[in-house]
C-alpha cells in the first residue's frame, strides 16, 4: 500500500526516480545536500516508499521532541545533537 501510494504521489507531483539502488552493497551512507526547500524531506520519504527500502535519516535533535518526535522516529529517523 505505502509502495502504491508513493509512486503514485510522486507520479502525480511529476517527479520520477532515475537511476540504480546500490544492491550489491550492504550498507552505505549516502549524503543528500543541499536542501533547498521544504518539500525535500516529504520527497525524500516519498521516494524511499517507491524504491521499497529500509532508509533511515539523520535529523537536528529539536525534531525529535514533542509534539511531532515520535513522528519522526517512526519515520525511521536518528535524533542528532548538535550542539557537542
Amino acid at each position: 500500500m505505502y509502495y502504491a501510494l508513493s509512486r503514485f504521489l510522486l507520479k502525480a507531483f511529476g517527479w520520477k526516480i532515475t537511476g540504480q539502488y546500490p544492491d550489491d552493497v550492504k550498507k552505505f551512507i549516502l549524503a543528500v545536500v543541499p536542501h533547498t526547500s521544504n518539500w525535500d524531506f516529504p520527497l525524500g520519504i516519498l521516494v524511499r516508499g517507491a524504491l521499497k527500502k529500509d532508509i533511515k535519516f539523520l535529523g537536528k535533535s529539536s525534531l525529535f521532541k514533542p509534539p511531532l518526535g515520535w513522528l519522526f522516529r517512526a519515520l525511521g529517523g536518528y535524533p542528532v545533537d548538535r550542539s557537542k
